[in-house]
């Protein structure tokens, strides 16, 4: 469904004209499901993309936001040539387990760990730059700039969001019961969506995409 057809569902739905939908203007409808949007896909990790991590010689903290704006979470790290998937782990059990990882190189990385909401640690990192690893990421949608452009959903997931962008609509309009009703039945959705993973094949990056789903190193 476009930003469009959503947002005339949304307009009918509020018993309000699709033309002119007062007491709301079309941009601020435009900005309620956008806002639906990036709730629903944090709380159900629906889009997810892979993105490349280029690697430097010794470095073992890198920034999730300088690979991509979108990222929301890593969920998997793989070396592409033998196709090894990364092990995950706390940064305590690292710090426990192997005291001297920060300073470890090798040829091949072994371990990821979530560090904060915006970096991650692996270990042991090349001794040189020039290889990458490819990470999957549950990721913000990609911004609706136009009303043809169709957003990243399934029809059950268009449900889900057009139930919380009335919510917010009703809350503004003064009714926070009716508002209160609609966001439980938001979360009797969430769960359904969250169990259906769904990788988007329209990858984005502000360095621009390869073309087979991932997003090109630079």
């Amino acid at each position: 469904m476009t930003r469009q057809e959503l947002r005339n569902k949304l307009a009918r739905a509020m018993d309000t004209e699709m033309s002119d939908p007062a007491p709301w203007s079309t941009t601020q409808l435009d900005q309620v499901l956008g806002e639906a949007h990036q709730v629903l896909c944090e709380l159900t990790g629906m889009v997810e993309r892979t993105v490349y991590l280029p690697l430097r010689g010794a470095t073992w903290y890198y920034k999730l936001s300088a690979l991509s704006t979108n990222i929301i979470l890593p969920r998997r790290l793989m070396e592409p040539n033998s196709k090894r998937r990364l092990t995950a782990r706390f940064l305590t059990d690292l710090d426990e387990e192997r005291s001297t990882w920060e300073t470890v190189t090798g040829n091949y990385p072994e371990w990821w760990a979530p560090v904060g909401l915006d970096w991650i640690a692996i270990s042991p990192s090349p001794a040189t730059g020039g290889s990458y690893l490819l990470m999957d990421c549950w990721s913000w949608p990609d911004d609706a700039l136009g009303d043809g452009q169709y957003l990243e959903l399934t029809g059950q997931e268009e449900d889900a969001l057009l139930a919380y962008a009335m919510a917010d609509c009703n809350l503004w309009n003064w009714k926070p019961k009716r508002s209160a009703d609609l966001l439980n039945e938001f979360a009797t959705m969430v769960p359904a969506s969250r169990m259906r993973t769904r990788l988007s094949t329209r990858q984005h990056s502000p360095q621009g995409s390869n073309g087979n789903g991932t997003d090109a190193p630079q």
